[in-house]
């Protein structure tokens, strides 16, 4: 039997992180999790997870084949800025939001509420709701409407023609696995090979908490899962108000006044609003390439050639798909590390919040990882 918590919402297309994407952010917030919080975890989990967070990263989206589930569930899995269209104009609120009652903001403040109060199946599923939107605040692409998120949008990668969404889905992480050339045995870090499952993208998580949350962002990390305490902090200065593509591991200082209608829950350990603006201005910076939105020439075939010297016959003009996998764009996200940043951010804020709800001794924080 469905429970009645969860409030039925409209139906609508949206699409997260690939299932390597969610279970990957899962199993880095299960390294950081205290061994409170892990024993209580388990005792909601159903026992095929065998206490790992992974195997129900995912299930929010297998559960829209289901039109029962898809029509209370599919808009909290992403929110929608009015006006907003990158990279030729970035808006965050400013305007205002479409569905500002239901969305991925509220889904995450609801799920982080409704999971250390709820019993049996309501607070099963609550949790598996909570790991997954977490995790889809951190595909910047859920922070826009355009285009549907980018699923809209065709794109090349690798020679297949693929989405813009699709890319970020999963075009760049199945990369980055298939690419990775180390850390394909065991590390010595306990709680990160007892987090591990044997998939096939253990070696990246490894790589992610080696060199990530002990190397490039050992000094950093800790602050990611930061939240404002008081409503004056959500303003923000006129400067600042003047230029909202700020980078997102720089904190931000707050939010424009009109998004207050989505403010964040100062009494709550997650406040999406706050930690996805700068996510979100990913979008304009690097995620939605200029050559989106230039028209781009169609290359003929060799058969269209040919049938078009020999009977003449001419093909309607159709754009050519931008290839991404280049240099100036996948480069650019391999060398920033940038896939690897939003999924480890996503899984140490996961970790913080959890811990907060299950283990106050924790005071809101991730587990720190040392080697």
């Amino acid at each position: 039997m469905k429970s009645l918590i969860f409030v039925p919402l409209l139906a609508s297309k949206a699409f997260a992180w690939g299932v390597a994407g969610h279970e990957i952010t899962a199993t880095i917030a299960e390294i950081l999790l205290t061994d409170k919080t892990r024993d209580q975890l388990c005792e909601i989990l159903p026992p095929w997870t065998k206490c790992h967070l992974a195997p129900v990263a995912a299930w929010a989206d297998k559960i829209k084949s289901d039109p029962w589930w898809r029509s209370w569930t599919s808009p909290m899995h992403y929110v929608n800025p009015i006006g907003d269209w990158p990279s030729q104009h970035c808006v965050y609120g400013e305007d205002g939001w479409h569905m500002p009652e239901k969305n991925l903001f509220t889904a995450i403040n609801n799920y982080t509420r409704i999971v250390p109060n709820a019993v049996g199946e309501e607070q099963d599923f609550a949790l598996r709701f909570l790991i997954h939107y977490i995790g889809d605040l951190h595909q910047p692409l859920h922070l826009t409407g355009r285009e549907r998120g980018g699923n809209g949008i065709k794109v090349r990668f690798e020679r297949r023609i693929t989405s813009l969404h699709g890319v970020w889905d999963g075009g760049l992480i199945t990369k980055a696995v298939r690419e990775i050339a180390n850390y394909t045995r065991p590390v010595p870090e306990k709680r990160i090979e007892r987090a591990l499952r044997g998939a096939i993208y253990d070696p990246y998580v490894r790589f992610i908490a080696k060199e990530g949350l002990l190397g490039w962002w050992k000094d950093e990390y800790s602050s990611w899962a930061h939240c404002p305490t008081d409503s004056a902090s959500w303003l923000l200065t006129a400067s600042e108000d003047a230029n909202p593509q700020l980078r997102f591991n720089r904190p931000s200082s707050g939010l424009p006044v009109s998004t207050r209608s989505l403010a964040d829950d100062p009494l709550l350990p997650a406040c999406p609003n706050h930690w996805g603006q700068a996510l979100h201005a990913l979008n304009c910076e690097i995620i939605f390439p200029p050559q989106l939105d230039t028209p781009n020439p169609h290359k003929s075939s060799w058969i269209e050639k040919v049938l078009d010297k020999t009977v003449g016959f001419v093909f309607n003009p159709r754009p050519d798909y931008p290839e991404l996998n280049t240099p100036e764009y996948a480069g650019r996200i391999r060398n920033e590390k940038l896939v690897e940043k939003l999924l480890a951010m996503g899984g140490v804020r996961l970790a913080a919040v959890l811990n907060d709800l299950f283990d106050p001794q924790a005071d809101g924080k991730a587990r720190e990882l040392t080697w």
